[in-house]
Protein backbone atom coordinates (compact mmCIF):
# COMPACT_ATOMS: atom_id res chain seq x y z
CA UNK A 1 0.00 0.00 0.00
CA UNK A 2 1.72 3.36 -1.42
CA UNK A 3 1.94 5.81 1.50
CA UNK A 4 -0.87 8.66 0.71
CA UNK A 5 -3.44 5.73 0.58
CA UNK A 6 -2.64 4.29 3.59
CA UNK A 7 -2.90 7.69 5.48
CA UNK A 8 -5.89 8.03 3.50
CA UNK A 9 -6.94 4.93 5.10
CA UNK A 10 -5.69 6.07 8.77
CA UNK A 11 -7.23 9.58 8.54
CA UNK A 12 -10.63 7.73 7.21
CA UNK A 13 -10.83 4.86 10.22
CA UNK A 14 -10.11 7.57 12.95
CA UNK A 15 -13.13 9.79 11.40
CA UNK A 16 -15.23 6.89 11.77
CA UNK A 17 -14.38 5.94 15.17
CA UNK A 18 -14.89 9.89 16.64
CA UNK A 19 -18.35 9.10 17.15
CA UNK A 20 -18.26 5.95 18.83
CA UNK A 21 -15.34 7.85 21.04
CA UNK A 22 -17.52 10.71 22.10
CA UNK A 23 -20.20 8.29 22.49
CA UNK A 24 -18.16 6.92 25.12
CA UNK A 25 -17.03 9.83 26.59
CA UNK A 26 -20.39 11.34 26.92
CA UNK A 27 -21.83 7.77 28.75
CA UNK A 28 -18.69 7.54 31.31
CA UNK A 29 -19.07 11.14 32.28
CA UNK A 30 -22.59 10.80 32.94
CA UNK A 31 -22.43 7.65 34.75
CA UNK A 32 -19.59 9.07 36.68
CA UNK A 33 -21.34 12.09 37.57
CA UNK A 34 -24.08 9.83 39.22
CA UNK A 35 -22.27 8.08 40.61
CA UNK A 36 -20.20 10.66 42.93
CA UNK A 37 -21.08 10.22 46.81
CA UNK A 38 -23.83 12.31 48.18
CA UNK A 39 -26.48 13.88 47.06
CA UNK A 40 -26.44 16.90 44.81
CA UNK A 41 -29.77 18.94 46.37
CA UNK A 42 -28.19 18.38 49.61
CA UNK A 43 -24.89 19.91 48.05
CA UNK A 44 -26.93 23.06 46.77
CA UNK A 45 -29.73 23.30 49.83
CA UNK A 46 -27.65 21.91 52.87
CA UNK A 47 -29.31 19.24 55.28
CA UNK A 48 -31.42 21.79 56.95
CA UNK A 49 -33.62 22.51 54.20
CA UNK A 50 -37.11 20.72 54.29
CA UNK A 51 -37.63 17.72 52.46
CA UNK A 52 -40.49 18.55 50.40
CA UNK A 53 -37.84 21.87 49.26
CA UNK A 54 -35.90 19.02 48.26
CA UNK A 55 -38.01 17.07 46.69
CA UNK A 56 -39.28 20.31 44.59
CA UNK A 57 -35.44 20.79 43.86
CA UNK A 58 -35.05 16.93 42.65
CA UNK A 59 -38.33 17.26 40.49
CA UNK A 60 -37.07 20.78 38.82
CA UNK A 61 -33.43 18.81 37.98
CA UNK A 62 -34.71 15.69 36.41
CA UNK A 63 -32.87 14.16 39.68
CA UNK A 64 -36.31 12.11 40.13
CA UNK A 65 -36.06 10.49 37.13
CA UNK A 66 -35.26 6.97 36.56
CA UNK A 67 -31.43 6.76 35.33
CA UNK A 68 -32.22 5.68 32.06
CA UNK A 69 -34.45 8.50 31.77
CA UNK A 70 -31.76 10.82 32.88
CA UNK A 71 -29.57 9.48 30.40
CA UNK A 72 -31.53 10.18 27.33
CA UNK A 73 -32.69 13.41 28.33
CA UNK A 74 -28.91 14.38 28.95
CA UNK A 75 -28.01 12.79 25.58
CA UNK A 76 -30.37 14.91 24.05
CA UNK A 77 -29.60 18.06 25.71
CA UNK A 78 -25.73 17.29 24.72
CA UNK A 79 -27.05 16.98 20.77
CA UNK A 80 -28.99 20.02 20.90
CA UNK A 81 -25.73 22.24 22.76
CA UNK A 82 -28.18 23.01 25.89
CA UNK A 83 -25.32 22.17 28.43
CA UNK A 84 -28.01 23.65 31.22
CA UNK A 85 -27.43 25.51 34.25
CA UNK A 86 -24.85 24.80 36.63
CA UNK A 87 -25.51 24.30 39.90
Amino acid sequence: MSRSKALQYYLLTRLLLTPLMLWTITTLVFLLLRATPGDPVDAVLGNRAPDSVKDEYRERLGLAEPLWLQYIRYMGSLLHLDLGTSI
